[in-house]
């Protein structure tokens, strides 16, 4: 998504610019070993399903892990990327299990331009995850609220509606708020791919619930929302869920390539409760930067900004702490606080009043 870039990007739900659909949820990162991180919101939702086990009915060795997998928000409006949350994931979601998303997770990317991808943790039990085992249906359904600036470099912010829908069928497809996902995984290592989308970005006030925009980018033009294809991976490592994507817009106006990496450490505070601080990062190339960041001679003679050229290169560096607090086997309630710097061309840009941006969320879910 592409004004708040995504971190519920990796869980997250609203992902902020470039990080697709990130509104949603901000999941935690994975939190269990052999489960790369999601969006904020994703991994959350992973990492508790991890650890509130349910009533041991078959050896863990026998019994595939069904906890969610990346982030749950769309990474519209600039949501942190893989950046990413605790939550049922972005990521991402989020980037990675419940992942910064984008939910980069808000509902992509809202928070703090995270999303809410539904990209499936890994199993805890490596042996397990190699044993095949029937068709399982894994639906997490619920809502929340989410806070996040108007835009990807905006100091206004709007308070909206986060919503929190993530499908997954045998561990091995995902649907969510970042869009369709399939996945491989062998041991602590999980890669696939991803139809998603970028909301885009208008040039008046909105309240869409995954748009972006602002009255004072009047004379910009609207930037129209375009389809991605996305490929990402996902390493446990110890306790750190690392994770990394690589997402091809196909817009008429943005065909951009976007580039997020992140990184989560889940703490378990108590039985049901657990906390994961995150980072993340966000490469562009020009022609995204451009779209987003740029204001051509035409665009300067409609509007209050001057000619601006934007280049590629880093556009953001985001931190945060996602929570996950699990009540049950089904009901959970999660939550995601992060900070997105932006940097070169984006932080320098006419268009882009604060540098700095918060964005926040909590939603409660329940998983069937």
């Amino acid at each position: 998504m592409s004004s708040s870039s995504s971190t519920i990007s990796r869980v997250g739900c609203w992902a902020g610019a470039g990080s697709g659909v990130g509104w949603g949820v901000m999941g935690p990162h994975a939190s269990t070993r052999g489960r790369p991180a999601l969006c904020p919101l994703s991994r959350a939702i992973v990492s508790s399903r991890t650890h509130c086990a349910r009533p041991a009915a078959k050896p863990t060795s026998a019994v595939k892990n069904r906890g969610l997998g990346s982030s749950l928000v769309p990474a519209a409006d600039g949501l942190g990327p893989g950046r990413r949350a605790p939550f049922p994931q972005s990521r991402e979601a989020t980037r990675p299990m419940l992942s910064r998303t984008s939910v980069s997770v808000f509902g992509a990317a809202l928070l703090a331009g995270a999303t809410l991808s539904a990209v499936p943790a890994l199993a805890d039990d490596p042996a397990a995850s190699q044993t095949r085992q029937p068709p399982v249906w894994d639906i997490t359904v619920g809502g929340g609220v989410a806070v996040r600036p108007n835009y990807e470099g905006s100091d206004h912010y709007r308070v909206a509606p986060l919503p929190l829908v993530t499908i997954r069928y045998d561990d091995m497809l995902a649907l969510g708020p970042e869009g369709l996902s399939a996945y491989w995984h062998q041991g602590n290592v999980r890669v696939g791919a991803a139809l998603t989308f970028d909301p885009g970005r208008n040039d008046s006030n909105t309240n869409g619930l995954f748009s972006n925009g602002d009255d004072r980018l009047k004379g910009l033009g609207d930037i129209d929302t375009s389809l991605g294809v996305k490929l990402f991976g996902a390493y446990q490592l110890g306790r750190i869920s690392l994770d990394a994507s690589v997402t091809k817009y196909t817009g008429d106006q943005n065909d951009g390539v976007v580039v997020t990496a992140g990184a989560g450490l889940p703490f378990k505070l108590a039985d049901h409760l657990i906390l994961t601080p995150h980072v993340g990062t966000t490469w562009a190339n020009d022609n995204y930067m451009q779209t987003y960041f740029g204001v051509t001679p035409v665009q300067a003679a409609h509007s209050r900004f001057a000619a601006y050229t934007a280049g590629s290169g880093f556009k953001d560096v985001s931190a945060g702490i996602g929570a996950l607090y699990r009540f049950n086997e089904h009901w959970f309630v999660t939550g995601d606080v992060s900070v997105k710097r932006l940097l070169g061309d984006a932080a320098d840009s006419p268009v882009t009043y604060d540098a700095t941006s918060a964005r926040a969320f909590t939603a409660v879910g329940y998983r069937f």
